[in-house]
């Protein structure tokens, strides 16, 4: 049996787990992102290590294109625990770091080529884990305590002097500590594309993450890729965006670039409705199964409340495009770009429970509303609307500033509704920034945003029609960049709900980054950022590059 068909035979292709959650809106960005992100991870090989497929590129053979071409190079993996992997030999990890560990060895197997490939290819990756410590134990089922890790290998290959291909996987696991413990494994591969440039154009197909947009932590332009949600914006946005795959092709003109892009198949953002502190309706299951008040016909009715999402075919009808252009006049950069895509956020069709008014969709909200309920044998319908995204972009400096603004006009984005449904509404999104670099290693960076919710409906929960928000992110280092303080706010101008996250970064041995920080959460019940009031955490995290 040869190692690609070993390595594709233990690969579980059964889909990840992805729950539907309610209509996220005015999700900052927690932090900046490069205009095209490469995630490193541990344990990596190219993209030629992944699949016993072949293709030929000018007599060179390469091996995983066609997997790549069809994103049957992208595959989620069951859910097991660590223990269950390493005894059933289905991790990547160790076949990855089998592939690592004989990169300097000459190849004298029958796959001299393939391990000739892995030998030239550079590798490159991270570990990283955090440990949450809910700073108030205000509820009764809550998540006390929360652990994350994250594996990442990724190898890229030079195969001939226009042809460049990477590949990476992920390793993820997040536990949540509460009543009734629960965690989630996933391995996956991460990004892996193969990239054919020239001169005038280039070409790159496969699992990857392109951002575009000037803007740094609010971007309205940003729309290529879903984000995982699972623990809401307590994470770094590199760390939440999930690749996607697609076909993207530019063009170079001398007055600006040309950029098209075409994904056959939609990928959600990962979101929970149930079971967590950062779900929509948190830990409602958990909350009616020890109640005392409910009848046991009630207890069954609500924990058997069960998630149905549409399914979306491969095929042009369900694809997505966008075409952009970007230049420079003088001293500006601009873009402006058009995307026809499909909202990641779950549109909630249809809720069980009828005739409900609540104010936030919370367990104590909904269970409050029961008694003049109708509770209908269904289950929770979600879809994943169309909408259309036309966008600009400027960047520009002024003196010592950096200055960067967008602006886009979106169709059908989800809102939820007081009776725990969505609506599609259009709206105007902009955003205007102002960074700079002051002497002694201080940086500051502040963005204002306003949105506009066109034909706007009242029982919408905690968006406004018009809303206006700060996001301020100040940083300075310290002993030689051994030491580096953060913090990274955001302040709603229309209710007053705020997120700050001050945050301690130790980097005295290299490679080596330890983080100690809070995620502060404050407003009134009814508004994004108040939703999870209760969810004041302090952390701890480390990160080990190579």
């Amino acid at each position: 049996m040869s190692l690609p068909y070993a390595i594709w035979k233990n690969i579980k292709k059964d889909g990840f787990v992805k729950s539907p959650f309610a209509a996220l809106r005015g999700i900052l960005r927690h932090c900046g992102v490069a205009m095209e992100i490469v995630h490193r991870s541990p344990f990596t090989v190219s993209a030629l290590f992944i699949d016993g497929q072949r293709s030929t590129v000018n007599g060179q053979r390469i091996i995983g294109f066609a997997r790549l071409a069809t994103e049957a190079f992208y595959c989620a993996v069951q859910t097991l625990t660590f223990c269950k992997i390493i005894k059933k030999g289905r991790t990547l990890f160790l076949l990855f770091a089998l592939a690592a560990f004989l990169r300097p060895f000459p190849a004298y197997t029958a796959s001299a080529q393939l391990f000739s490939l892995i030998r030239d290819s550079k590798v490159s990756g991270n570990i990283w884990a955090r440990g949450t410590e809910d700073l108030r134990h205000d509820e009764p089922y809550e998540d006390t305590r929360t652990f994350r890790n994250k594996l990442f290998l990724e190898g890229k290959a030079q195969i001939e002097e226009h042809i460049r291909m990477v590949a990476s996987v992920m390793s993820d696991y997040l536990w949540f500590h509460n009543d009734g413990s629960r965690d989630d494994l996933s391995t996956e591969m991460f990004e892996g594309y193969v990239e054919f440039s020239e001169q005038k154009w280039d070409i790159r197909a496969g699992n990857q993450i392109v951002r575009w947009g000037k803007a740094d932590e609010i971007s309205p332009v940003d729309n290529l890729n879903p984000q995982d949600l699972r623990e809401s914006i307590t994470s770094r946005l590199e760390d939440r965006k999930l690749p996607v795959f697609m076909l993207r092709a530019r063009y170079f003109l001398s007055e600006g670039t040309i950029e098209g892009i075409y994904k056959p198949h939609f990928r959600s953002a990962k979101t929970e409705f149930f079971g967590s502190d950062w779900a929509t309706l948190k830990h409602l299951k958990t909350q009616v199964s020890h109640s005392t008040a409910l009848s046991q016909a009630l207890k069954d009715y609500l924990t058997g409340l069960e998630i149905r999402e549409k399914e979306y075919s491969t095929g042009l009808e369900n694809g997505e495009a966008g075409l952009r252009f970007t230049g420079t006049v003088g001293n500006l950069d601009y873009g402006i770009s058009y995307l026809y895509t499909r909202n990641p956020f779950p549109f909630i069709e249809s809720f069980p429970i009828k005739n409900i008014n609540v104010s936030s969709p919370s367990a104590e909200a909904l269970l409050g509303q029961l008694a003049q309920a109708q509770l209908l044998d269904e289950d929770i319908i979600v879809a994943y609307e169309r909408n259309q995204v036309i966008g600009a972009e400027v960047e520009t400096t002024l003196g010592l500033f950096g200055i960067r603004g967008e602006a886009a006009y979106m169709t059908d984005q989800v809102f939820l509704k007081n009776d725990l449904t969505s609506t599609g509404k259009h709206i105007l999104h902009y955003v205007l920034g102002i960074d700079r670099t002051f002497t002694n290693d201080w940086y500051a960076n502040l963005q204002l945003y306003q949105r506009k919710i066109f034909s706007y409906d009242d029982r919408i929960l905690f968006d406004h029609e018009f809303e206006s928000g700060l996001f301020l992110r100040i940083n300075k280092t310290l002993f030689h960049d051994k030491l580096r303080l953060n913090l990274d706010s955001f302040y709603n101008l229309t209710d007053n709900g705020f997120y700050l996250n001050p945050e301690v970064e130790l980097r005295y041995v290299d490679n080596l980054s330890i983080f100690a920080g809070l995620n502060i959460f404050d407003g009134k019940a009814d508004t994004f950022l108040g939703n999870y009031d209760r969810n004041d955490q302090g952390y701890l995290a480390v990160r080990f590059s190579f």
